[in-house]
Formats: structure tokens, C-alpha cells, sequence
């Protein structure tokens, strides 16, 4: 595994070997393809983000990306409405991503119709 001058790996390598253990870490707390995918991809950027301050005595590399994504897993089950909270703006990306994915559902036509 390369490591950067700083000594800890590379984010590039670290991100093709947890994708998949990420992504399966949050389809099993939400249940939902689509939102398990958000949240891999939300996990990754706040993870670049900070991994300047990420420190491997404290966690390995592992420990804290899940960490994270359980955080942002979590946080998107909550019920703005039952907390009296109103979504941030990922919530609400999500939200619309959401309705996005659901109206084109409706509008597309399953390939074995139109093939008939």
C-alpha cells in the first residue's frame, strides 16, 4: 500500500478498498439501495475532508470511515417532522434525489413492453 508523505495511505486506495464494505455497512441500517449508495458517497467526501485530521493511533483507517458512516446513516433515519428539526441540506439532496429516482420510476417502461 503506498502511504503519502505524511505516512498515512493513500485516500485513493483507501476509498477502492472500503467502498464495498461501506456501502454494505449502510444497506444493512437503511434497507435501501439508492440511499445506501448516498451515503457511501456522503461518507467519502466528509472522509477527504478531514483526513488530514484523521490520526491511525486513535482509530484504524476502518473504525473511522464506518464510524462515520453510521453517523450519516443514522442521522438520515431520523424523522425531521417527530424531531421538530428541519432537514440540513443533505437531507434534503436526499429527499429530492429520492423523489427524482420515484418520478422516473413512473415514467419509464419496462424494457419487455416495449419489445413485444
Amino acid at each position: 500500500m503506498d502511504t503519502m508523505s505524511n505516512g498515512k495511505p493513500d485516500f485513493g486506495q483507501m476509498y477502492e478498498e472500503y467502498y464495498d464494505r461501506v456501502y454494505k455497512y449502510a444497506y444493512t441500517i437503511l434497507m435501501n439501495r439508492e440511499d445506501a449508495e448516498d451515503i457511501v458517497e456522503e461518507t467519502f467526501i466528509t472522509a477527504f475532508s478531514a483526513y488530514g485530521m484523521y490520526d491511525a493511533s486513535k482509530a484504524s483507517f476502518a473504525t473511522w470511515i464506518t464510524r462515520i458512516a453510521h453517523n450519516k446513516a443514522v442521522n438520515q433515519q431520523e424523522i425531521p417532522e417527530a424531531s421538530g428539526k428541519m432537514p440540513g441540506d443533505a437531507g434534503i439532496r436526499r429527499y429530492l434525489k429520492k423523489r427524482q429516482r420515484e418520478e422516473m420510476r413512473g415514467v419509464s417502461m419496462p424494457l419487455h413492453l416495449l419489445y413485444k
